[in-house]
């Protein structure tokens, strides 16, 4: 697959003259694939025409492109556009980085919270048993005391273990849960 003729935008785009282009093997100003790969999968589709998003490495920086391309001539020959979505793509990202921050703040604030509940639990009964001297407490009355503090300990616990288990990525993690 060569080109057959370029249009100057996309000469500019690769820092060449239309010129340098013509004739030469389609995709060989690029690093990678993926243009040719491209113009391949092109005709070997069974449709007239195709589309596809491919990335390009253009002076050490990912571009990225919407291609389209039309083939024509009985299937020997094609038009191929390329837009350039680069900015369209890092907005994008950007945007979704964006909903992961606010998605993680969100859990954060309700994580804090379903351990602000048994760590006050923990702090008061620890609190009340703290003067056992001036309390005069009795052994049942200790003994529910310490109960309902193992039990917030055990909810803060699960709470730590279910957000640890979340964020882990256990294919690639040999930790063993806990």
């Amino acid at each position: 697959l060569r080109y057959l003729g370029v249009n100057q935008p996309l000469a500019r785009t690769f820092k060449l003259k239309s010129e340098e282009l013509i004739g030469k093997k389609f995709g060989f100003h690029t690093e990678g694939d993926a243009l040719a790969k491209f113009a391949e999968d092109l005709f070997k589709c069974p449709e007239s025409r195709m589309s596809s998003e491919i990335s390009l490495i253009l002076d050490n920086e990912t571009t990225w492109f919407r291609m389209i391309g039309r083939k024509y001539q009985v299937n020997t020959k094609a038009m191929i556009l390329g837009v350039d979505i680069t900015a369209s793509k890092v907005a994008e990202e950007s945007m979704i980085q964006q909903g992961k921050l606010v998605f993680l703040g969100t859990m954060a604030g309700s994580i804090l919270h379903d351990i602000a509940n048994p760590l006050m639990i923990v702090k008061a009964t620890a609190g009340r048993l703290k003067d056992l001297d001036n309390l005069k407490l009795d052994e049942d009355t200790v003994r529910k005391h310490a109960m309902n503090i193992h039990s917030a300990a055990e909810r803060i616990s699960g709470i730590v273990k279910t957000f640890r288990n979340f964020s882990r990525d256990t294919q690639h993690d040999s930790m063993q849960p806990f």
